[in-house]
């Protein structure tokens, strides 16, 4: 609708005025008119559509109405429905000619020009990425051929994030029959319940801030196969899903579309997955999921449904988080996770021939017997597996019509292909495998529960297979069988340790000391020592005697200790040391003792709980007790014999007391050191150090 030498509001075909908010049409020249002409504007005007879309012209209704052309506001055009030509002047029926009036108003409308998700060939689906439609509710999705030859959504599907107005039928879903709007809008949308058997999804508002793309619409399994799965009792991978017509869930668990895709180099890392669609990314939001409840992990995981069965209850997903991508994990078809769509393509049958020497070969996971055809798609990549009989060794794979793409072992390789081909395995002649292993002793006798591989050695049939192993310091050990004629042969050798000798030696201050013998090296040895008590003696240490090789000793200190062996024949001996009075040892009470200051051994015993000595102390004339060694505080010097009472020292028998034969008196002056105390206890005497003179107390006790 317009008015000639009138002002007209324009819609731009979303209800807001675009363009210049006003403009002018007139018919005829200029000046005709004048007082109506306010502009020499005689054309309507142009504005830039959306995106993917073209301008059909302008209308005189939002919705339906009559297009509106140039020639329709000449002198002689066609009267415009709902207009009237009152004074040369176009004017909207029951308006007028008003510069406010808001009635006058043209629309644009425009018409759909981009490309639907569903009508998308997979010609048209490249390395490039392209933005594709939703017929159904008219979202946009980015989608591309990725390096698994897979045509990916590069967005989570976001259907049901408003109420839907269009059915699902098998014309814009991967249905084969209709769900009604009205039944997917009454699925429960709010709180999880984790159900089997009814529909729930749950819109997350939001962007990926890594992927810059829409959290999407989380859905449980119920939902992501539009009812077509459900109960706790299923059988069968999903042939059915929520997806556009002509695309599907992608595959999972080993060997399925997530593994092979995320196994590429440029998706193998969180980060390429997660990166931007600009960049070159899979554009992975980590959107979380719903067990029951609430959304939780939204920005920290992202769960993605497959198509592929676990068990009656359970089906493959794919989990992504900050730093791991797991392409095959087990999860309740109750939870609700994010869905992403791969494009169909055209299947083909391959078939699959082997001879004699292949047991059998493997496509992602499936066995496949001689003969058999697989339904493959198009340009898809698979895992193909070949086992050779026992005898026989895998040969090649060829094929007519497909292409190996590599190989991560001798019989393992990925293959691609276009059309019905033919796959081809060979084996090569009966050989065998001889694989030779040894365990090496360990230092307490025993072996480690693995063997070390040598060695592995492909024969013919009919050769001998042998083994002899050498290792420092452990025994040579052989073996072989032969021939081989009918199976692999694994030879398996236990290599002991060398074996020494030790060698124990005793000084006389021991009684006994063990244990000699012969040992491996590395052997922990016990020994044990027993010292000369009876004749004064302590242990006093263990070492290496005269030897080349030498040992660990846990101790050299203790009378039992242990020693471990060393690489080599040793000695080591066992010594003790005097037992002195001086060194105050209470434990050895009860054995003889030595006094220091003359080396002279006494007996001593152990009386109601106190050390006494069971002999008279024997200290010959003019012998210097140093302080160090003695009861007292200064050094003191023995006096000669004679019988004073105050200074006198009495010997009888042997006076020189070398043979023990001697019987020593003193006076109380010498006993106390020439201290000789007139009343109470003598604090010096001629005892040895941390010894005394008894008291009438200590009588009493031994009384």
């Amino acid at each position: 609708m317009a008015l000639i030498n009138s002002r007209v509001q324009l819609d731009a075909g979303d209800g807001t005025l675009s363009g210049t908010a006003y403009f002018y049409v007139a018919y005829g020249k200029a000046n005709k008119y004048s007082s109506k002409t306010a502009t020499t504007a005689y054309t309507l005007p142009t504005v830039t559509p959306p995106e993917d879309y073209v301008l059909d012209g302008w209308y005189t209704a939002a919705t339906g109405g009559s297009k509106v052309m140039n020639a329709d506001f000449s002198l002689t055009g066609t009267a415009v429905s709902g207009w009237s030509n009152a004074s040369s002047v176009w004017v909207k029926t029951g308006t007028s000619d008003s510069a406010t009036s808001t009635a006058n108003l043209l629309y644009a409308h425009y018409t759909f020009n981009g490309t639907y998700i569903q009508n998308l060939p997979s010609s048209s689906c490249t390395t490039t990425a392209r933005k594709v439609y939703d017929i159904r509710d008219m979202q946009s999705y980015w989608v591309k051929r990725l390096d698994d030859g897979n045509c990916w959504m590069l967005e989570n599907l976001n259907l049901g994030e408003t109420e839907l107005t269009t059915d699902l039928t098998s014309s814009n879903t991967n249905l084969s029959d209709t769900v009604t709007a009205a039944t997917f809008n009454g699925w429960s949308k709010t709180t999880g319940t984790s159900s089997l058997t009814t529909g729930e999804f749950r819109s997350v508002s939001g962007s990926d801030a890594t992927s810059n793309t829409k959290y999407g619409v989380l859905y449980n399994y119920h939902a992501a196969t539009v009812g077509t799965v459900t109960g706790s009792s299923v059988t069968l991978n999903s042939p059915y899903d929520i997806c556009p017509a002509g695309w599907r869930l992608p595959t999972g668990g080993q060997y399925g579309e997530y593994d092979i895709l995320t196994q590429k180099p440029a998706f193998d890392t969180v980060a390429e997955l997660r990166a931007p669609i600009a960049s070159g990314g899979f554009g992975l939001a980590l959107s979380g999921y719903v067990g029951s409840g609430d959304p939780i992990y939204v920005g920290q995981i992202g769960t993605y449904w497959s198509s592929t069965r676990v068990n009656s209850t359970n089906m493959y997903y794919m989990s992504v988080n900050s730093s791991t991508i797991s392409p095959a994990y087990s999860i309740s078809r109750g939870y609700m996770q994010s869905v992403r769509c791969v494009l169909k393509k055209t299947s083909h049958l391959v078939t699959v021939n082997f001879d004699s020497g292949i047991d059998h070969v493997i496509f992602n996971g499936v066995n496949v017997m001689n003969g058999w055809g697989v339904i493959l798609d198009d340009n898809a990549y698979y895992k193909i597996e070949a086992t050779p009989k026992s005898g026989y060794t895998f040969n090649s794979f060829s094929a007519t019509g497909g292409s190996f793409i590599s190989a991560s072992s001798a019989s393992t390789y990925y293959l691609s292909g276009t059309g019905a081909y033919t796959i081809n395995v060979t084996s090569g002649s009966a050989t065998y495998t001889c694989t030779k292993q040894y365990r090496l002793q360990n230092a307490d006798g025993t072996y480690p529960s693995t063997y070390t591989v040598d060695s592995v050695e492909t024969l013919p049939a009919g050769s001998i297979c042998d083994y002899v192993k050498s290792y420092t310091n452990y025994q040579t050990q052989s073996d072989n069988r032969m021939p081989i004629d009918a199976t692999d042969v694994t030879l398996s050798l236990d290599l002991p340790r060398n074996t020494y000798t030790l060698t124990v030696y005793k000084y006389a201050s021991i009684s006994t000391a063990g244990n000699g013998g012969t040992y491996r090296w590395g052997q922990v040895v016990q020994l044990t020592a027993t010292p000369n008590l009876a004749q004064g003696y302590r242990f006093y240490q263990w070492a290496h005697y005269q030897s080349e090789n030498e040992g660990t000793f846990s101790s050299t200190t203790i009378a039992n200790p242990t020693y471990t062996m060393p690489i080599g024949n040793a000695s080591i001996v066992a010594s003790g040391r005097k037992n002195y009075f001086q060194e105050a040892l209470s434990s050895y009470c009860g054995y003889p003792m030595w006094d220091y200051r003359t080396n002279t051994m006494y007996t001593t015993a152990n009386i109601n709980g106190a050390c006494f000595m069971t002999q008279n102390l024997e200290i010959p004339a003019g012998t210097t007790l140093a302080a160090t060694y003695s009861n007292n505080t200064s050094d003191y010097t023995m006096p000669s014999s004679n019988s004073s009472m105050s200074t006198g020292l009495y010997v009888t028998g042997n006076s020189d007391c070398t043979t023990g034969a001697c019987t020593t008196y003193y006076s109380y002056a010498v006993a106390t050191a020439g201290s000789n105390p007139t009343m109470g206890l003598a604090e010096v005497d001629i005892c040895p150090k941390y010894w005394r003179l008894i008291t009438t107390y200590d009588f009493d006790r031994i009384a």
